[in-house]
């Protein structure tokens, strides 16, 4: 394992849950850290947790955005990228006959094409020793109610990835999975209801509880320390895929 001490690591998404949590885990790894996120007030919350070396405003969704932001960048170690939107705040989580389209399409563009552009933007800073780590999700692995264009958006993800992991050699490119998470994306549930779905959700895994960010944030950490993992999914899920 390869140690992050010195290198500079980018986590866009990095103000809240699990981007949050995989940045702290690499200042604490000794990283000098960059945290990428949308409002000036939640990258100067997160940056007071993490402790990151400094922040850059950044909309995933804005192609200008995030040219500029590309160009401001020193160079990278690293990178992480856990941008999202909400799919159940899009209304995206129902079945096929009720699905609105254009809301899909914000889904797509906030967590697929978010994340696509991000990583052609930015690597041209990447070191050749490096590695870009893309953020997927376990609604992939099993047939799950309401979650076609969620699980279409995971897929995308993985399957570029796996193709820049070639395309883009020697820089290191994986997918890290993440199963259901307590993170603020369920908060719209109230407390009973989203009690009740992380019940339902989790009861037939083998670790019978959702994860929380610091341990999915593992997983980011042994992607870019691993320096011979490169075009593989990494599932931390507490066997949400085997249930």
């Amino acid at each position: 394992m390869a140690s992050l001490q010195d290198k500079t690591v980018l986590v866009v998404g990095g103000t809240n849950g699990i981007g949050r949590a995989a940045a702290k885990r690499a200042v604490q790894e000794g990283a000098a850290v960059i945290i990428g996120g949308r409002t000036p007030d939640t990258l100067q919350r997160a940056m007071e947790d993490t402790r990151a070396h400094e922040t850059r405003l950044v909309d995933a969704t804005d192609p200008a955005s995030i040219a500029s932001f590309a160009e401001s960048l020193p160079a990278i170690d690293h990178v992480v990228l856990t941008v999202s939107t909400s799919a159940a705040g899009l209304g995206v989580t129902v079945d096929m006959a009720s699905m609105p389209i254009d809301a899909a399409h914000a889904f797509l563009a906030g967590k697929f094409w978010g994340q696509y552009r991000l990583a052609q933007a930015v690597l041209p800073k990447v070191a050749e020793t490096g590695s870009i780590t893309f953020t997927s999700g376990a609604a992939i692995r099993r047939s799950l109610p309401g979650h076609t264009i969620v699980a279409a958006n995971n897929a995308a993800i993985e399957a570029a990835a796996r193709q820049l992991a070639k395309e883009i050699a020697p820089i290191r490119v994986n997918t890290i999975s993440p199963g259901l998470t307590e993170t603020r994306a369920y908060d719209h549930l109230g407390a009973d209801a989203r009690q009740e779905f992380f019940e339902r959700v989790t009861a037939g895994q083998p670790i019978a509880r959702p994860g929380t960010p610091d341990e999915i944030a593992d997983g980011y950490l042994f992607a870019m320390s691993s320096t011979f993992l490169t075009g593989v999914v990494i599932d931390v899920d507490g066997g949400f895929v085997v249930q």
